[in-house]
């Protein structure tokens, strides 16, 4: 039995190389009534990893049209990304699959076609490459190193900030998901440009340096998870907010919260894992979701028939 579960394990760590498909050259890939569409770039010796990784514009005898989920990750010594200056992308793509280029490290540049039309948020999770994109790309734009869907108004990818650097986001309506972690050392502070309608779920993840945060109140809209792994100590939402997501905030520092007079109800574990000792609810808010606060926290509220769910409801929004 001892053998089975092991043999069992090892086929669950297999690296992504396993991944199911054809193969032809370096790229793992799956037809689609559409085209193809590679599920994996792979050299059997990491070490001769090419300096320039063109994909081809055809796979299979049909049309490279996609990129899929985690096709570059290179995590698992898949190939050296530190070795690759380009990747260059065939003019045939049409979209970028979620996830496709993450934890694609160290490649230096990334050439986008004026053929690509979709790229979904969070295709770009630890990459820290510059995005090269066709000029007469109609769907994109690349702006002094950001990347912005213009069609949705979006926020996709920033370009890579060393500490100390001038952090100028564009003017945008919605930051995406994961979309500012290449700000990892020069976020210290924070203006959202008041264009900013949306905050995609983890867009200001991983910026541990960030201390300082100001939320304009054009913000209507904030994810879950939008507001984590900072080391805020004080927060201030605005009323413009009227929903406050379950698990918005994770930032174990934060030990001052203002919520503004307009903000109606907070989800389950919306503030949870910080360091609240002490909170005032405005007399808008009408439902806070089962451990929107820590245990220990006293919570205020200015409005007696709003509904306080307890730690054990199981609820859902």
């Amino acid at each position: 039995m001892k053998k089975l579960l092991a043999a069992l394990l090892a086929l669950l760590c297999l690296p992504v190389m396993t991944a199911l498909g054809d193969t032809q050259g370096d790229f793992t890939y799956a037809l689609t009534p559409e085209g193809a569409v590679v599920t994996m770039y792979y050299v059997e010796d990491a070490a001769q990893t090419p300096a320039v990784i063109t994909v081809p514009d055809a796979l299979g005898g049909q049309p490279v049209v996609g990129i899929g989920e985690n096709a570059f990750n290179n995590s698992e010594s898949a190939f050296d990304g530190g070795l690759v200056e380009a990747i260059i992308l065939p003019g045939t793509l049409r979209y970028l699959d979620d996830g496709a280029f993450t934890c694609c490290h160290d490649v230096k540049k990334l050439y986008f076609p004026a053929s690509l039309e979709r790229i979904a948020e969070g295709c770009f999770s630890h990459v820290t490459a510059e995005i090269a994109l066709d000029p007469d790309n109609p769907y994109f734009t690349v702006e002094r190193g950001y990347l912005i869907d213009r069609r949705a108004d979006t926020l996709l990818y920033a370009p890579r900030l060393r500490a100390g650097d001038a952090i100028d986001l564009p003017r945008v309506g919605r930051l995406g998901e994961g979309a500012l972690e290449n700000l990892y050392y020069a976020a210290t502070a924070l203006t959202i440009p008041d264009s900013v309608q949306s905050i995609g779920g983890g867009a200001l993840a991983n910026l541990p340096y960030l201390h300082a945060l100001t939320i304009p109140d054009s913000v209507t809209e904030l994810e879950p998870n939008s507001l984590c792994s900072m080391n805020l100590v004080s927060l201030a939402l605005p009323g413009s907010v009227k929903h406050i997501p379950e698990s918005l905030c994770e930032s174990a520092a934060l030990t001052e919260l203002t919520l503004a007079e307009g903000i109606e109800t907070i989800g389950d574990y919306a503030f949870y894992r910080t360091a609240l000792r002490q909170v005032t609810l405005p007399a808008s808010v009408r439902r806070v979701g089962a451990n929107a606060f820590p245990a220990d926290c006293e919570v205020i509220c200015l409005n007696p028939d709003a509904q306080i769910l307890p730690p054990d409801a199981e609820t859902q929004y």
